[in-house]
């Protein structure tokens, strides 16, 4: 059974990924909605650059949504409530006896995100890469750069995939509150959570 201090970081990055409408249900238009953003804030040489990419967002977005819908039992077609999925994360992440699905949903989770932010396709994120990506979230960029600094063990001004899905899956499975991965998403505990 998960902890109040485990459901309170679950429902916030439901909020985070639902933004447009939270604490109710996280539908495919929310995800497109980050996806979206995401492309406005991108500097792009040409018109077909920035359609190409937007194109393949979409396709990420649509992607990801789906892989959500197939591995988290919902009573509603295209919609994910929060109930669903705090009962996943409980029943299949935190407590569940399968590690590969935990390690299959942490990829899809940093497939999702690096996808998006990590234009270049160096297998890194900067400090600038990781502070667009969240503060498009609507985290605060000054939490964000000491966040990153936190997660930059090896000082050298990149996480590495590696760094992220390590931190994604602490972030995701920990009851640990002084574990630093809690904040990977943002300082949560200092955000007022529609529960």
């Amino acid at each position: 059974m998960l902890t109040t201090f485990q459901k309170t970081k679950l429902t916030y990055l439901f909020n985070v990924l639902g933004k447009n409408n939270p604490g109710n249900v996280l539908q495919l238009r929310d995800i497109l909605t980050i996806g979206n953003e995401v492309v406005d804030l991108l500097k792009f040489e040409d018109v077909k650059d920035e359609e190409d990419y937007r194109h393949l967002i979409k396709r990420k977005s649509t992607t990801f949504f789906n892989r959500l819908t197939a591995d988290i039992p919902v009573e509603h077609k295209g919609t994910i409530a929060l109930k669903e999925w705090i009962q996943f994360f409980d029943s299949e992440i935190v407590n569940g006896q399968d590690a590969i699905i935990t390690d299959e949903f942490v990829d899809l989770i940093l497939m999702f995100l690096f996808g998006f932010y990590n234009q270049n396709r160096d297998g890194y994120m900067t400090m600038d890469e990781y502070v667009l990506m969240f503060s498009k979230l609507g985290l605060a960029k000054t939490d964000l750069e000491a966040d990153f600094k936190l997660f930059d063990a090896n000082k050298d001004g990149r996480l590495s995939r590696y760094d992220l899905a390590l931190s994604i899956e602490i972030f995701l499975t920990t009851n640990n509150e002084d574990d630093p991965s809690n904040w990977i998403f943002g300082r949560w505990d200092l955000q007022e959570l529609t529960q």
